[in-house]
């Protein structure tokens, strides 16, 4: 469980991106809020029942579609793709 702000950095983007998102997960029953026991005003985010089986159904349509393209374009330009971009994305954080 993350908080907001904790998910926001996690993923490099806004606080109020997460928070965009975070709400409509909540009004969808797909995420609850939890209390914080380390910060009364930040709640905890925290994935429902149905939150969960649809988080585990698109994971496995994920790895479907990661293998297909592994296979379509091979593992050595992923891994090299993959080094490339995080040096791109470091060199813009740095600026």
């Amino acid at each position: 469980m993350l908080t907001v702000p904790q998910a926001a950095r996690r993923l490099g983007v806004t606080r109020q991106a997460v928070q965009r998102v975070a709400n409509e997960l909540v009004d969808d029953l797909l995420v609850e809020l939890a209390s914080n026991p380390d910060h009364r005003t930040s709640p905890l985010c925290r994935l429902t029942d149905d939150g969960r089986r649809i988080l585990a159904r698109i994971n496995k349509i994920a790895e479907v579609e990661n293998r297909r393209v592994a296979h379509a374009v091979g593992v050595d330009v992923l891994r090299v793709t993959d080094r490339g971009v995080r040096s791109v994305t470091a060199a813009l954080r740095d600026q």
